[in-house]
């Protein structure tokens, strides 16, 4: 499977239109990464999940954009011919799925190398000759047909059904794609999830409060006064919350000031008074969820800890965006055991407040709608933690594979469960979603996910008697 890039040039011919040319490359680099998989898997685990990550995310990219140009393509088939790009995304996808078997166990890894190399070897040289030679004739048919006004950009449109080892066949039931399929009902898409709206139309976007400044001192002497802190990880979340709350005990404004390395804001979020304050993403800088959850326990000695923000999602065929997620507990996925032939997760799986969790199972007169008119769903289930920003479809499918229990992912928790529980705070983890995980990440229902992830906290917590049981600890 060598080829002689002399003969047979890795770049699409010179002058190749845009999506004829991103084609050819995405293609051409699918397969190179299929051929040296298929040659030579890597006997070292955490090499071979290099590999895999590679080649996942180069089919994906491969088939996105022969998608964009495939009516042109399609048009240059010699008579009677096949398509030699559907071909080569015939052969990646054997490949990539024989080593999806892998990734997720369906094959043990000390098999790895039979498994794949049960895929025939084919004539890499051949196949991209032909490739060039179609992208020619597909080029040429464009140049003649130029001034009909054909939509270069819109040639071959159609929304790819997702791909990648989360709904793997099993091991004799490998499909050849003939045409790229088309999901019917695809809730990623935003035509089809959520139509375009207009944030500040929204009922929950309302100017953020005036706020006082207080002196250090003045601030904490209202400890006492303190049932609940809440912990957001971005301006987003933190100005969501603010929107909600209100003026401080006997003031006519929200009270703001800074202890130590911290910056509080003091208001009544529901039927409690309340410190908010805002982290750096993650659990292990020195600002990030750790540090700041102790800060906030030792500041204020909460009955408390609630974190509220934004969170990927699992499955958009059965989750909705701003759709609402309460952790049950929190899985901590980065600790790993990294052994020549495995890899064993060892993070904890740290439970949320028994009580707290309690409260937020039982919301059925809350209610939140979205900027469509449908209603957010409120989802408990165990949340995965860890430092990574998530967004490649590959690794969140790997992902779930592992922790199939999930029901989406965020990267705060983990540092506020091991806080909380060291100091014995009660503490729940409530995160909306905001986004897949899957390539297309972007900040275009941010806003929303944490108005929606807000309102159910301050739903509960509307309630006066519903921290029952939770006292106030004592001063150390």
């Amino acid at each position: 499977m060598e080829v002689d890039t002399r003969e047979v040039p890795l770049e699409a011919p010179i002058g190749t239109p845009t999506p004829l040319r991103e084609a050819f490359e995405a293609v051409v680099e699918a397969l190179l990464q299929a051929a040296e998989i298929r040659r030579s898997p890597s006997s070292i685990q955490q090499l071979f999940e290099v590999q895999a990550q590679a080649l996942s995310t180069a089919w994906r990219m491969a088939r996105e954009r022969y998608a964009a140009a495939e009516l042109l393509l399609q048009a240059a088939i010699d008579e009677g011919g096949g398509c030699p790009f559907q071909e080569a995304l015939n052969v990646a996808c054997r490949i990539n799925d024989a080593v999806g078997h892998v990734m997720l166990n369906i094959v043990s890894f000390d098999q790895a190398t039979a498994h794949i190399q049960t895929i025939p070897v084919f004539d890499l040289a051949e196949m991209l000759g032909a490739m060039r030679r179609q992208t020619s004739r597909a080029a040429l048919r464009l140049q003649q047909n130029e001034n009909r006004d054909i939509n270069v950009k819109d040639a071959g449109r159609g929304e790819d059904a997702a791909e990648g080892w989360a709904n793997l066949p099993l091991l004799d039931q490998v499909p050849r794609i003939e045409t790229p399929p088309t999901s019917e009902a695809d809730p990623t898409t935003e035509s089809e999830d959520l139509s375009p709206y207009n944030v500040e139309e929204q009922s929950w976007y309302t100017p953020l409060p005036t706020t006082k400044n207080l002196r250090s001192d003045e601030l904490v002497s209202l400890a006492d006064k303190i049932d609940i802190v809440l912990l957001t990880a971005t301006d987003t979340e933190r100005d969501a919350v603010l929107r909600r709350l209100d003026p401080f005990l006997n003031r006519r404004s929200v009270l703001k000031g800074f202890s130590e390395q911290e910056t509080y804001y003091l208001g009544k979020f529901g039927a409690f008074l309340t410190a908010v304050t805002k982290c750096r993403m993650g659990s292990l800088d020195s600002g990030a969820a750790t540090l700041a959850t102790q800060h906030a326990q030792r500041v204020w000695r909460p009955r408390a800890i609630v974190m509220v923000g934004i969170a990927l999602g699992k499955d958009p065929t059965k989750q909705k965006i701003a759709d609402v997620l309460v952790a049950s507990q929190v899985i901590s996925y980065e600790p790993q055991r990294i052994g020549e032939n495995q890899t064993v997760p060892r993070g904890p799986n740290t439970p949320a407040n028994t009580t707290l969790l309690n409260r937020f199972e039982n919301v059925p007169h809350w209610s939140f709608d979205r900027p469509d008119g449908s209603k957010c769903e409120c989802q408990v289930g165990p949340l995965l933690s860890g430092e990574k920003l998530v967004d490649a479809m590959a690794f969140k499918e790997l992902l779930f594979s592992r922790y199939p229990q999930a029901i989406g992912g965020e990267m705060e928790g983990g540092g506020l469960a091991a806080a909380a529980v060291r100091n014995n705070i009660p503490w729940i983890l409530v995160k909306a979603i905001c986004d897949w995980g899957d390539g297309k990440k972007d900040k275009k229902h941010q806003l929303l996910a944490a108005a929606a992830a807000v309102s159910l906290v301050h739903h509960v917590l509307s309630q006066t008697d519903v921290l029952h049981g939770l006292a106030k600890p004592n001063r150390a």
